[in-house]
């Protein structure tokens, strides 16, 4: 990123051989294209790559506590562009009070911003580390709890983060899952392949997702945003059915891509509705971050288990059969048999309505001991969800 470009050769590059890559639909992604830029960089027209297709562009704010000598320069002709920015910080610090330091640095210049350019930063604050002084002297967990710190003030200055490496850094020297987990998002150079070929695929050998790619500096550096839709996404939930106990049921959720790739928790919420009585609840899992849109499932909540009261038997060759009343329910199904096991051929069924808390069982054997058990159901969409069974009760006949 410190990389500096001779103006000469530049100037050359921005007029004639800059590649754009457009905001662009293809499967079930699209991408949006950008660039970052700084001291480094001479006479960028931001407003001529944003009429060749760029969207966004990523401005160095300084390193450690030293101001970016274009930094105000920069986000002006950002400004003037109508052009949405973000912005990054170079990181020096070998310990948590220099991060400290240094988020206080990029907390004090923002907020010295117009109003005009406030309004169109819309991209994160990326702390940049990737500086091998400092990887020489720190291990994976320091690097890792000063990106935390930054990251943590600056969001509680209502700031969105970000934490940009390369993929070998985030391999080794960072905790890229545990950022991601923080709801950090990540910002990966890697020159290998083209983000556009490789899709959101996890970074290096971590969990994480890059939610933006840095994939060439041969001219200018250059970014994508990858952003995949939900619905190319699978939501699991930890249960399809639950039993009614009165309370929300709030089944957990996983999600994962095309490749079965588990989605980190930070890129989705999660909402539940119809979640408390008898029927079918609904999840719905709204994303952000890489991922746009939002999908929905289903679980169901079975009635919960009839209390069957005690069993008699008023008149010959009659049962009688009563329960506690369920408000919740569209009926109940009541087996009656002469085994104990409610063997096919010696069980028979009768169904009484959600209003009933009884019937009567009539045209059987005298003197004939019986056993019954009963559930109660729930109708949805003309499919019929079932409780437990009731304990089962036995009497002989009269």
């Amino acid at each position: 990123m410190n990389k500096k470009i001779i103006s000469i050769i530049l100037s050359l590059i921005m007029t004639i051989c800059t590649v754009i890559i457009p905001v662009s639909a293809y499967a079930d992604n699209y991408y949006i294209s950008g660039v970052d830029i700084s001291e480094h960089n001479d006479n960028v027209n931001l407003s001529a790559l944003k009429a060749q297709g760029y969207s966004f562009v990523m401005i160095r704010l300084g390193y450690f506590n030293h101001l970016d000598n274009k930094f105000y320069e920069n986000v002006q002709n950002a400004v003037n562009a109508g052009m949405n920015f973000g912005v990054y910080l170079y990181s020096y610090a070998f310990n948590s009070a220099e991060a400290q330091t240094e988020a206080q640095f990029a907390i004090n210049a923002l907020s010295t911003l117009s109003q005009e350019a406030k309004a169109l930063m819309t991209y994160p604050v990326a702390y940049d580390i990737e500086d091998s002084s400092i990887s020489s002297k720190l291990d994976k967990n320091a690097i890792t709890n000063n990106a935390l710190l930054f990251t943590s003030l600056l969001s509680q200055n209502g700031y969105d983060t970000m934490v940009y490496s390369n993929t070998y850094w985030f391999n080794t020297f960072i905790n890229a899952d545990l950022l991601s987990q923080n709801g950090i998002k990540l910002w990966c150079a890697d020159y290998t392949s083209s983000p556009m070929t490789k899709g959101n695929t996890s970074i290096g050998n971590t969990n994480s997702f890059a939610y933006m790619w840095q994939y060439s500096d041969s001219q200018i550096d250059q970014n994508v945003i990858l952003m995949t839709d939900a619905q190319s996404l699978t939501v699991k939930l930890s249960k399809s059915s639950v039993t009614y106990n009165g309370k929300a049921q709030k089944p957990s959720v996983t999600v994962y891509n095309q490749s079965g790739q588990k989605i980190p928790a930070a890129y989705y919420t999660v909402k539940y509705s119809s979640n408390t009585k008898p029927g079918k609840a609904t999840v719905k899992v709204d994303f952000n971050g890489i991922f746009f849109g939002s999908k929905t499932a289903n679980f169901i909540i079975k009635p919960k288990k009839p209390t069957q009261k005690k069993l008699k038997s008023k008149s010959k060759k009659q049962l009688n059969v009563s329960w506690k009343k369920d408000k919740n329910v569209s009926g109940y199904e009541i087996k009656y048999s002469t085994s104990s096991k409610f063997t096919r051929k010696t069980t028979k069924t009768v169904k009484a309505g959600k209003k009933s808390t009884g019937v009567t069982v009539k045209k059987l054997k005298s003197r004939k001991k019986y056993y019954v058990k009963l559930r109660s159901y729930k109708t949805i969409n003309g499919k019929k969800y079932y409780s437990s069974y009731s304990s089962t009760k036995s009497i002989k006949t009269k």
